[in-house]
């Protein structure tokens, strides 16, 4: 069964700075990142995806993380819909948007769910199809950009955030 725990960037960072040994064993898992941005609060009912009306500009903020524990062979619903492991409540991201898949114990895919809106992976669209999920990849849903990392790079994004100040 999947399960996902989430931070917000700066306690993760804290964590980080104040148990750098300890940090590995307490998260050892793949990481996905809400990066800061516009944000739609869906409205209480609403079953359609809000499409953006607005040219994109990054917002300034604390990002939002998600631990994804995930066995070799589990899948992860993510969208809207409170029932999903991962829910990114934002009125601009589909109530069911896409899958992660961990094939094995050492990739990872990403698909989208029928009715999906649109969404991009490093810019291509994301299909029915199964697609690598990368350490670095961005994904692009609405106004909604996340990244995912594996635990290596994750600390090391950390790191710069704390060495440039962010954290």
């Amino acid at each position: 069964m999947a399960q996902v725990r989430a931070y917000m960037m700066s306690f993760v960072g804290l964590q980080l700075t104040t148990g750098r040994d300890r940090f590995p064993e307490r998260f050892p898992h793949p990481w996905l990142v809400w990066e800061p941005g516009a944000w739609h609060v869906p409205q209480m009912g609403a079953h359609r995806t809000q499409l953006p009306t607005h040219e994109k500009k990054p917002g300034r903020g604390d990002a939002l993380c998600f631990e994804i524990s995930l066995q070799p062979g589990g899948k992860l619903h993510a969208g809207r819909m409170d029932a999903h492991p991962l829910v990114i409540n934002d009125a601009t991201f589909s109530r069911d948007q896409f899958l992660i898949a961990r094939p094995t114990s050492d990739s990872w895919t990403l698909e989208a769910m029928p009715n999906a809106s649109v969404a991009t992976i490093d810019g291509a669209p994301v299909t029915r199809t199964p697609v690598p999920l990368n350490s670095g990849s961005t994904i692009i849903a609405g106004d909604v950009t996340l990244r995912f990392y594996q635990p290596f790079d994750f600390v090391a994004r950390i790191d710069t955030e704390i060495a440039g100040g962010k954290l």
